[in-house]
């Protein structure tokens, strides 16, 4: 169900209180007032509010008093200040450059201070977003890959970024469907608009319509109030469909109505709901098996794919192992900040394992292996147990070896491992070149050559 606004209103005028909590909890507000300040401080210790509004002349701490100290711990939630009619503009002045969101006379039309308080939640609902998707495009959702099995999969990811039609993306469990649709998100003309996740698989079927659809009040037994669905909160941004294949039949034609019309009518209700929504759809099935209209309708299908792109297991793309774990490892250090790097030993052992988990096991495991680790490096026989563990034998792991498929000659093994074990000494050196070159036994210039040839500078 949407969640309601929640409020916190203080001021030393009782009968305002009332009145004015009266007024906003008409418009769905969750409203908590306070006579008492220092109250208010106490329940600001425990309770998160998406807005805050405050008298500025109160006896005991004044308004601009209680800002202050309210301000340092709430700085994602806005502060409305209320003045009396011709008061004192220098205070109002102050509380906005302390931080405060805006400020309002309590002699104003209750519409217009209740216009205040909205504009107010939606400005934080939108900044707290666009600093999520700032931190995801940063961080999240950069592509790591070193494999060329995955440049034709890419070209295809950049593509459906750029244009607004259904994808669907094909893989096995773990293969990172759910990253790649948020790749495609955020690199498109949608990025600043919402993504929407729909595990099908995780809801109930009772659920899943009114999850996606939404419902009017009285719908169905529980259905208490009005609820607008997932798919119309995402409006004008994208929707992400996982485990498409699993949608029961019922629903499958109500999602292929949806693509077709753009348009859908909410449970329990007679009034058409036009969208714009870009839907990324996903599933583990075989393509044949989808194409073939046994369990999944045809139509569905051919609405769905108009442009399908499959991302190869893990096991076909070992380049990206190494890279991975690394990042992954990186990622995850604050699980154990002791840990700092791999032994370079370690490469083989993971670039062998057959990885039947594909991204998300190796992602487990490095967590595991960091939990586990009480030293600056991961040692490879933590990696050989962890392996083991998982294949349910040590004989299991070792046939997970593919008969070495990507062996190479002599001289390239030798720079490879080269290169990794300078930059194994530098990250546990906190890369001090000259403590590097003291613990590698080279001279600080022989070290600089080495880096600069392996594109360590």
């Amino acid at each position: 169900m949407q969640q309601k606004k929640r409020l916190l209103i203080v001021d030393d005028d009782e009968h305002f209180l009332k009145n004015f909590g009266e007024f906003l909890r008409e418009f769905s507000f969750e409203v908590i007032t306070v006579s008492n300040p220092f109250h208010a401080l106490e329940i600001l210790e425990s309770t998160k509010f998406h807005c805050i509004v405050l008298d500025i002349h109160m006896p005991g701490m004044s308004g601009i008093e209680l800002l202050e100290k309210v301000m340092p711990r709430h700085l994602d939630t806005p502060i409305i200040m209320l003045t009396q009619r011709g008061g004192a503009v220098e205070a109002a002045v102050k509380s906005l450059k302390l931080g405060a969101f805006d400020f309002v006379e309590k002699g104003d039309d209750p519409d217009i201070i209740r216009n205040v308080v909205c504009h107010a939640t939606e400005y934080a609902e939108y900044k707290h977003l666009l600093d999520e998707l700032r931190d995801e495009l940063s961080e999240k959702h950069q592509i790591i890959t070193k494999s060329p099995v995955m440049t034709p999969v890419l070209d295809l990811i950049y593509r459906a970024a750029e244009i607004d039609s259904p994808v669907l993306l094909l893989g096995e469990t773990g293969t990172g469907k759910t990253y790649f649709a948020r790749a495609i998100h955020h690199r498109s003309n949608r990025a600043l608009k919402r993504f929407t996740e729909i595990p099908i698989v995780s809801i109930p079927d009772t659920l899943i319509e009114s999850e996606l659809f939404g419902h009017v009040k009285g719908a169905f037994t529980g259905a208490t109030e009005n609820y607008p669905g997932k798919i119309k909160i995402s409006d004008g941004g994208t929707i992400f469909l996982d485990e498409i294949g699993e949608l029961s039949p019922n629903l499958q034609v109500k999602l292929n109505q949806f693509l077709d019309k753009k348009a859908f009518y909410p449970l329990g209700s007679n009034q058409m709901e036009h969208v714009d929504v870009r839907v990324i759809a996903a599933t583990n099935r075989p393509l044949d098996e989808l194409r073939s209209g046994k369990n999944f309708r045809e139509d569905l299908f051919y609405r769905l794919s108009t442009m399908i792109i499959t991302i190869p297991p893990l096991r076909e793309r070992r380049e990206d192992i190494w890279p991975l774990a690394k990042y992954f490892l990186e990622k995850h250090r604050d699980i154990n900040p002791v840990v700092k790097a791999f032994h370079p030993l370690c490469r083989p052992l993971l670039e062998h394992y057959s990885w039947p988990g594909n991204v998300r096991e190796l992602q487990n495991m490095v967590q595991r292996l960091i939990a586990l680790t009480d030293t600056h490096d991961i040692q490879p026989d933590r990696v050989r147990n962890a392996i083991s563990q998982a294949t349910g034998s040590f004989k299991g792991f070792q046939q997970s070896f593919s008969a070495f498929e990507q062996v190479k000659d002599l001289k390239s093994a030798r720079e490879e491992f080269e290169k990794e074990y300078i930059e194994y000494v530098l990250s546990l050196t906190n890369y001090n070149r000259t403590k590097t070159a003291e613990v590698l036994n080279l001279n600080r210039s022989h070290l600089q050559r080495k880096m600069k040839e392996y594109g360590l500078i």
